[in-house]
């Protein structure tokens, strides 16, 4: 019974054999054996080259960074109020300079001219002296006042004038100013608080005027000097000496004090 199952099994497998196949007896033996392992039917997975690892760990348009930003920062310490103090005095101190920069600029120019020494101490009790060069087209003119003062307070004074001019072109100007000062000389011969002197040379010509006021009769020298065309000096006896300083300066003179 089994030998006639064989036989048709026999039979049944070589109905399957294509004819045209070699035997297996007659077939090389390595390709019988490649023919008999089974091949495995997975792909082996292909190997990244380094260049797309870094592509690929490189993050594309923004998200590790979004990923990141999200996440708080434990190590931030907002600044204390000191320090914001601080800035605020800062900023302030920075308008302060901007606003007062020309004072500043000023005060500097002021040191720099030694300007900003201690004061010099006034003298109280001595003589004002101002001096002041001037020009006429033809004439040179040198003013000198002295102002005699007590307390700060006017006591005496005295004018100076010296004219210069060309012996032979200015000869008639210079005569007719000599005449004047003579003629002035003898108007205030009774008045005993002023006294006038006229010096006359070649080409000069020297006036000086002295008046002590503290007992002058300025009516009697108006009457005086009015018929000669004289001026009567604008100071009274008490003035004070700091306003007759200013405004001698005012008027283009160069004072200086002295100590009697």
């Amino acid at each position: 019974m089994n030998n006639e199952n064989n036989q048709s099994n026999s039979q049944n497998v070589n109905n399957n054999v294509n004819p045209n196949s070699v035997p297996v007896d007659d077939m090389p033996t390595s390709v019988v054996e490649q023919d008999s392992i089974p091949q495995p039917t997975t792909s082996v997975p292909m190997q990244s080259s380094p260049l797309q690892d870094v592509q690929n760990q490189v993050p594309i348009n923004g998200e590790n960074d979004s990923v990141t930003n999200n996440q708080p920062d434990s190590d931030y310490v907002p600044p204390s109020n000191f320090k914001i103090f601080l800035l605020f005095l800062l900023f302030v101190i920075l308008i302060g300079f901007v606003v007062f920069l020309p004072d500043i600029t000023e005060m500097i120019n002021k040191y720099q001219s030694s300007e900003l020494q201690q004061p010099i101490m006034k003298i109280e009790n001595g003589k004002l002296t101002c001096t002041l060069d001037k020009n006429t087209e033809n004439l040179d003119l040198d003013y000198t006042a002295i102002f005699t003062y007590s307390n700060n307070k006017l006591e005496k004074l005295s004018f100076s004038t010296i004219t210069k001019g060309d012996i032979s072109m200015d000869s008639n100007q210079l005569d007719e100013l000599a005449k004047k000062c003579s003629l002035l000389e003898k108007s205030v011969e009774d008045i005993d608080e002023v006294t006038i002197r006229c010096n006359y040379t070649d080409g000069e010509l020297e006036e000086k005027q002295s008046f002590s006021l503290e007992t002058l009769d300025y009516k009697k020298l108006d009457s005086a000097f009015s018929e000669v065309g004289g001026t009567i000096p604008n100071y009274q006896f008490g003035d004070s000496i700091d306003s007759i300083e200013k405004e001698m300066n005012a008027s283009g003179y160069t004072c200086k004090r002295s100590a009697e």
